[in-house]
């Protein structure tokens, strides 16, 4: 039957691609920590500098 070989072949696929998916290069924790807790301002910092101007 050559519907169930495309089915097989079909969850194949996704299941390399989910396991391929999972792997993180080591450099993106570095990242991580380097961009935790934020340095400049945020979202939440614009939101309280506008509901401030709203006030006046």
């Amino acid at each position: 039957m050559p519907g169930r070989s495309c089915v097989a072949l079909v969850l194949l696929a996704a299941a390399v691609s989910c396991a391929v998916a999972q792997h993180a290069p080591p450099w993106t924790e570095d990242c991580r920590k380097s961009t935790y807790p934020p340095s400049g301002p945020t979202l939440a910092y614009l939101a309280t500098f506008l509901a401030l101007l709203k006030r006046k």
